[in-house]
């Protein structure tokens, strides 16, 4: 979850609100914390990938950890393209099955031209 610092009265009566302003206030530490223009084009593409999911729905990762993420993300997206880049990733989350409150994470990550099907091809 997008880490909640302390909330005006405006955003405790609209959640919403305060969900945006949340977010607002994650892209302007990853724009402060990276240097130009790498800290803007990673706070773009945090707003992009938060900005439509809900707030009960956001991971419990704190800021620096959906950073790093973001971070991680746009390199793997900015190197030029030529054919598909495919980067699988195995972690931990919380909330899972395995009895602890945790689960086995995996991710399949793919950029390319586009190509119907390529998931299943990857699979």
């Amino acid at each position: 979850m997008i880490p909640d610092e302390t909330k005006s009265r405006h955003e405790a009566a609209h959640p919403a609100s305060s969900s945006l302003s949340a977010l607002e206030r994650l892209a302007d530490e990853a724009k402060e914390s990276l240097p130009p223009p790498r800290g803007e084009c990673v706070a773009a593409l945090l707003k992009l990938l938060h900005a439509r999911t809900a707030p009960a729905q956001r991971s419990p990762a704190r800021a620096e950890e959906l950073i790093a993420q973001a971070a991680r993300l746009f390199d793997f997206l900015e190197k030029p393209l030529d054919g598909f880049r495919v980067r699988v990733a195995a972690g931990r989350g919380t909330g899972g099955t395995n009895g602890n409150g945790t689960s086995n994470l995996l991710a399949l990550e793919t950029v390319g031209p586009d190509a119907p099907f390529i998931v299943d091809s990857l699979l």
